[in-house]
């Protein structure tokens, strides 16, 4: 008898996508889509295309935001009020080494996976040797099948089965400030500070806050626009912050950096900013980005220019 099995087959995400995000060393891509979900993509070394290798948010909310940090973790926003971490369990660690060939440093890591509970839009760290709840020991709003960790061995890209339940990621913190959903988000070249920022329609929603990586806690903060923010982007050299938002205007802006006893606090200053009556762009700006020498910038409008600053 010759039974079947699962091949690899081509996948993505189900609605659009909103943001994407390169791993630090560039051996794989996150993206946050429509869909409510996360998902990362990696080379497979076998047959040397690019596929989806793990899951690692399925949310309640649609994604809009996300930005990869050093040491394999990120941060996503969606429409909700909330920033989330996570960090990359051993498991998809180890897994994506076998997948893509790559050398890969699993580090001082506790987590093996993670689950989502039942009711619950936050993955729970799974550690090595856990078992599922009995029955008998669950609260009654937690009767429901959970969505529990299996750790597996996957040298191929891992089957839709194990891409829902088995490749999620441990959420680390949530952050709270803004009032408002989550519309944009980048982190620092160095991944010590994140900055972000929510939807707006005033000046004070528009606020972009900076958090310290190292605590989770808000360090800082920029306030220069009068609507939504849309793209951040930080420096190469990590010492300005950009913001372009829907007032058709951008805001420069230079972050001094202060440590002191493993906390960091962060003094920002404005020092170039565009009027919106005089401006080269004359529709709301969509999108920043820097040179590699942190000495030119370029921003991006709905007027359909390009301009370089």
């Amino acid at each position: 008898d010759v039974g079947w099995s699962a091949e690899v087959v081509g996948g993505g995400h189900q609605d659009g996508v909103v943001d994407i995000s390169w791993e630090r060393e560039g051996r794989y891509l996150l993206s946050v889509g429509k869909d409510q979900t996360a998902r990362i993509h990696a080379l497979w070394q076998e047959k040397g295309v690019w596929q989806e290798i793990a899951r690692p948010q399925v949310h309640g909310y649609d994604m809009s935001c996300c930005a990869m940090l050093s040491d394999h973790k990120y941060v996503s926003g969606a429409e909700e009020k909330v920033l989330r971490a996570f960090s990359a369990p051993t498991n998809f660690l180890d897994n994506l080494g076998k997948i893509s060939g790559l050398k890969v440093e699993i580090g001082k890591r506790l987590a093996q996976g993670a689950s989502t509970p039942s009711l619950g839009l936050s993955n729970k760290a799974v550690f090595q040797g856990a078992e599922e709840t009995p029955t008998a020991d669950k609260h009654v709003k937690d009767l429901y099948p959970d969505s529990y960790f299996t750790a597996e061995v996957h040298t191929r890209p891992p089957p839709e089965e194990a891409l829902v339940q088995n490749t999620l990621w441990p959420e680390e913190h949530k952050l709270y400030g803004h009032g408002y959903e989550l519309f944009c988000i980048a982190a620092s070249p160095d991944s010590r500070l994140v900055a972000s920022a929510c939807k707006s329609s005033d000046a004070t929603s528009a606020r972009v806050i900076l958090w310290d990586t190292g605590t989770w806690t808000e360090v800082g903060g920029v306030s220069a626009h009068s609507l939504t923010v849309t793209q951040l982007a930080f420096s190469p050299c990590n010492t300005r912050l950009l913001c372009v938002s829907r007032d058709r205007t951008w805001s420069l802006h230079t972050l001094t950096r202060t440590e002191e006893g493993g906390a960091v606090s962060v003094a920002t200053t404005m020092v170039a900013r565009t009027d919106k009556k005089t401006a080269v762009h004359s529709r709301l700006i969509w999108s920043c980005g820097w040179t590699h020498d942190s000495k030119y910038f370029a921003t991006a409008s709905r007027d359909k220019k390009v301009v370089m600053w």
